[in-house]
């Protein structure tokens, strides 16, 4: 059912009637958000916040949390309607500001709910005596603060579940009951979630599971703290005692303790399985299907990765971030009329932001309409100069270069506002290498002492580009330290084998770690050094493993690289997969490492289009590279 209708009044109106006053911030903050949404959402968004006690006795303060929880757990299911999870709101508390989790959520958890998107607001007070607990739940619409539904339910003042699932009954007939019924598991849990500290939520966490040990939340509580703390052997024990509790444990927690296991193997294909069977048994929490989408994206099934950022937006069709990000998908996946379509969705939902702009000029890059692309990279400046730092200014000057204008490129490159830094760069990638490395070699005595090392460097792997490894070798000795430095010294090392170039690469980057979903430093010094020692098909062979494992980026250069390794190893059908797009320049501007594949990417085209029959398109994409590759 779309949601609750209709008014039942309660029997015990004291309990409920009381005042209570939302910040005028936060109020404007939900006028603003309701003013920029679309059509509202065919799956209502109910927040359940913390119950109050209006009872005397303290000690029962935790049932305030367990409320919340239990509603949440049991109406996860229920059709239309998103009950969001309390981790969900808490998780917006650094942006809005910390709020006591154990205060009633009325108060502390409002702004929360309505900064998360919440159509509807539930709050509840409750008291225990006399042997039994009174409950009564409120259910406010988000936009108009009028109550659409009051609920009232009566429980064993023992059991706060009878009490709760009464309550998600009214809501939702087919409620499934709480997996766990066990008061003391459930106290200690509640109390958990709200510990103040780490070691006081890990020791009633573990209580929770010696109460109840098919307590999958308090697992998956415990697990947590176990991966925030980065305890890989204390995440492992507790994995491991979860699992062994086997098909006792509810299917949506087991999967979402298999999700924490794959981040601890690292294994991608484990990480989808586990967010496909969330979504699956969780189908109306955006952040399952988002989540989904992202590995997905990271796994490059871009058009499966569209249909669940669709799936997230259908819940949550004002997330201009998901917008954003479907369009990439769906750029990449080569539909471009329909990236341009969800960019314009995000455009209206934010019509003075930049961004849907610059989006829509990479869409367009990626795709080939090079035009197009860059006069929305232009419209994006003229909307805001500041944005970016001016970026568009450099990415639409990539824009034109790539259709061989180079006079037309510098025009519009001179308006960024980083293109004298970037001058050498710019004019290597435009095909004057030589006044590129003079002006470098010319300029790198007067830089700061900081700046020189990355400059030698830079003009070492110029040197190598060009054939002259001699002067490669001189000036790597001058890059001293930094990664920059360290690769410039690695690839101007004598000619070698395969296994040699592998040994060196351990000794010189022995312990280059990479955060998560990026490649080794010292993976990518192997790959670029046996690419320009053409030894193509290990190459490919390690490449294909960086793109496998690095993630998608539109503006990451791996999959030309390995489609460099390809196209000399005959791999042509895999090869022209990865060349069918365009890279997206990156926002800070041109760098050394952009001249491996940039303009080498209009050769390798023209190789393919060559293979094919396909004459006119070789003829162009050669013309192109060889207007790039002038000395």
């Amino acid at each position: 059912m779309p949601g609750p209708t209709g008014i039942i009044y309660p029997k015990s109106l004291n309990l409920f009637f009381r005042t209570r006053t939302i910040a005028a911030a936060c109020l404007m903050l939900c006028l603003s958000a309701c003013a920029r949404r679309a059509a509202a959402p065919a799956i209502e968004r109910l927040a359940v916040l913390r119950f109050e006690n209006l009872g005397s006795d303290s000690g029962t303060d935790w049932m305030g949390r367990a409320f919340s929880e239990i509603l949440t757990s049991e109406l996860s299911t229920a059709p239309g309607i998103y009950a969001i999870p309390s981790s969900r709101l808490h998780a917006l508390g650094q942006a809005l500001g910390r709020r006591p989790i154990g205060v009633p959520g009325i108060s502390a958890e409002s702004p929360l709910a309505i900064a998360a998107g919440a159509d509807r607001l539930a709050y509840g007070v409750y008291y225990v005596g006399r042997g039994t607990i009174h409950a009564t739940l409120t259910i406010e619409d988000a936009r108009t603060q009028r109550m659409v539904q009051v609920l009232e339910a009566t429980g064993p003042d023992s059991d706060v579940a009878a009490a709760a699932s009464a309550l998600a009954r009214r809501i939702w007939p087919q409620a499934q009951l709480y997996a766990v019924r066990n008061a003391a598991a459930i106290e200690a849990f509640a109390k958990g979630l709200e510990a103040p500290d780490t070691n006081t939520q890990e020791a009633l966490a573990r209580q929770a599971i010696a109460a109840d040990a098919d307590f999958g939340a308090a697992y998956f509580l415990l697990a947590d703290l176990k991966a925030r703390e980065r305890d890989r052997a204390g995440l492992a024990q507790v994995l491991a005692a979860a699992f062994a509790r086997g098909a006792s444990l509810p299917q949506v927690d087991r999967a979402r303790l298999e999700l924490l296991s794959s981040g601890l193997s690292g294994n991608r294909t484990a990480r989808e399985s586990a967010l496909a069977q969330v979504a699956r048994l969780t189908p109306n929490d955006p952040g399952a299907w988002t989540g989904l989408g992202e590995a997905l994206v990271a796994g490059h099934l871009q058009a499966q990765a569209a249909q669940a950022f669709q799936r997230a937006l259908a819940i949550e069709p004002g997330d201009v971030n998901l917008w954003n990000q479907l369009a990439y998908a769906q750029a990449a996946a080569g539909d471009v009329p329909a990236a341009i379509a969800a960019l314009r969705r995000y455009q209206a939902l934010v019509p003075n932001d930049p961004n849907p702009l610059d989006s829509m000029g990479d869409v367009y890059l990626m795709s080939g309409r090079l035009k197009e692309a860059e006069q929305f990279y232009l419209d994006a400046v003229k909307a805001s100069p500041a944005f970016l730092n001016g970026a568009d200014y450099y990415k639409a000057a990539v824009a034109r270069l790539m259709t061989g204008d180079v006079a037309g490129a510098d025009a519009i490159y001179a308006k960024y506002p980083a293109a004298a830094p970037h001058r050498p760069e710019w004019l290597w990638i435009s095909g004057r290498h030589r006044q590129a490395y003079a002006e470098l070699s010319g300029a790198v005595g007067g830089l700061q002492p900081d700046l020189r090392p990355n400059a030698y460097a830079e003009l070492a792997i110029w040197s190598l580009l060009d054939g002259d490894r001699s002067a490669a070798a001189s000036q790597a000795e001058k890059a001293g330290g930094g990664l920059l430095g360290a690769l410039a010294r690695f690839l101007t090392l004598p000619p070698a084998q395969p296994a040699e170039w592998a040994a060196r690469s351990q000794q010189l980057f022995p312990g280059a770690a990479a955060p998560e979903g990026k490649p080794l430093a010292r993976d990518l010094a192997l790959a670029y050094a046996l690419l320009l020692n053409r030894e193509f098909q290990p190459a490919a062979a390690l490449l294909h493993n960086i793109y496998d494992s690095s993630g998608s980026s539109p503006d990451a250069t791996t999959p030309f690289e390995l489609a460099w390794a390809l196209v000399e190893t005959g791999d042509f059908q895999n090869a022209a997969s990865l060349l069918r797009l365009n890279p997206v320049p990156s926002i800070t501007g041109p760098n050394a490492l952009m001249s491996l594949t940039f303009p080498r990417i209009f050769h390798l085209r023209a190789q393919l289009a060559q293979r094919e029959g396909k004459a006119e398109e070789a003829n162009r994409n050669q013309h192109i590279f060889e207007q790039l590759s002038r000395h």
